[in-house]
């Protein structure tokens, strides 16, 4: 991760935690949440602020996440510790949700896509920044599972 980034990120994981998400749950007119994941190999636990967008299919939640990484050449790292670890835990402002993180399927990709960006154009800035197809996942609540 750019070094910049990975500061910014620090920052706003510390104020978003000690504000109880009263402060950095929202940025730049997205909602942020903290994901709670588990390192692919480390199996460290990790907290990184990620925009979200909540949906609601067939009675069922779910928050979409993008693995944008801002447009730079590799997914982020968070990418491949839910690729290998599903099971993970969101903070959205003071709520704790235990979630399990899916890869949206290529047509199902394409539709949120085209809604995603239409409501933030930054994502197709950054895809045309990058040659790998940037992945969306699904983080479905357990409770609602």
């Amino acid at each position: 991760m750019n070094p910049i980034l990975k500061t910014i990120s620090k920052i706003h994981k510390t104020v978003y935690q000690l504000s109880g998400g009263r402060l950095g749950s929202t940025m730049g007119g997205q909602n942020i949440l903290l994901l709670h994941h588990t390192g692919a190999k480390s199996k460290k636990t990790y907290v990184t602020p990620v925009g979200y967008v909540e949906k609601h299919e067939d009675g069922n939640k779910a928050y979409v996440i993008v693995a944008a990484a801002a447009g730079q050449a590799n997914h982020p790292g968070w990418y491949y510790n839910l690729c290998k670890t599903p099971d993970a835990a969101i903070k959205v402002k003071d709520q704790k949700i235990q979630v399990s993180a899916e890869v949206a399927s290529s047509d199902k990709r394409d539709q949120l896509w085209a809604e995603l960006s239409a409501e933030y154009p930054q994502f197709d800035e950054f895809q045309s920044k990058v040659t790998r197809v940037i992945p969306i996942f699904l983080l479905h609540p357990h409770s609602e599972r």
